[in-house]
């Protein structure tokens, strides 16, 4: 049986339910957080500030399983100009932001951007009892218009696993705008990815914007 959610603004009602969420898949089942050590205590501290800063844009979407009425789902979305930098007090973290950093000028390098033109998906979490359900797909689906709604022309996001890049850049037909091969990727001297098997590179695709979607 298909199960049925609602896709709706993330406010403060669901904010705390999102925080948890995507920080506990990003630490759990990240390949680069993986990669780095990542602990919840020090990623949620560390992401705090600025998660709770994306929320205000009013970009943000969540979705709600209408069983249970509990959060399933989160895409954390912002203005791609906004600026990301926060104190990295652990220098784990480090390399991560690094790679966005590297991808985002890359990006901006090839298209000329301005306030309200580029929405930055900047976190994307589904809880995996919900996996393989439409879920995401669902939410990346309804940020198209939202962001439309918005005046936006473009979304993008940084396609971090395997299922992420297929469906993205196959079914939803966003374009590959900038990418890094994790083995060849040198931070501080050190390539702090080059463990990871799959995904090979890590991508940021861009998608047009649209109404009705």
């Amino acid at each position: 049986m298909t199960m049925a959610f609602d896709i709706c603004r993330l406010d403060d009602r669901w904010c705390e339910a999102a925080f948890d969420l995507a920080t506990e898949v990003f630490v759990r089942h990240s390949s680069l957080h993986l990669a780095v050590g990542a602990t919840l205590s020090s990623y949620r501290a560390y992401v705090a500030a600025y998660f709770c800063r994306d929320v205000l844009d009013g970009l943000s979407l969540v979705a709600i399983d209408r069983l249970n009425n509990t959060l399933i789902g989160v895409l954390l979305v912002r203005d791609f100009i906004k600026p990301a930098s926060v104190p990295i007090n652990d220098p784990r973290y480090a390399p991560i932001a690094a790679v966005t950093s590297q991808l985002a000028a890359i990006y901006r390098h090839r298209r000329h951007i301005v306030a309200g033109e580029v929405a930055l998906v900047d976190m994307a979490a589904v809880n995996l009892i919900y996996a393989g359900q439409g879920v995401y797909r669902a939410l990346r689906m309804a940020l198209a218009a939202h962001a439309y709604d918005r005046g936006y022309r473009y979304v993008v996001g940084e396609l971090s696993s395997t299922v992420t890049q297929r469906l993205v850049l196959d079914q939803l037909h966003h374009k590959n705008r900038a990418e890094l091969a994790l083995t060849d990727f040198i931070y501080d001297g050190k390539r702090p990815f080059a463990s990871i098997p799959t995904p090979a590179k890590i991508i940021l695709a861009e998608g047009r914007t649209a109404p009705g979607i």
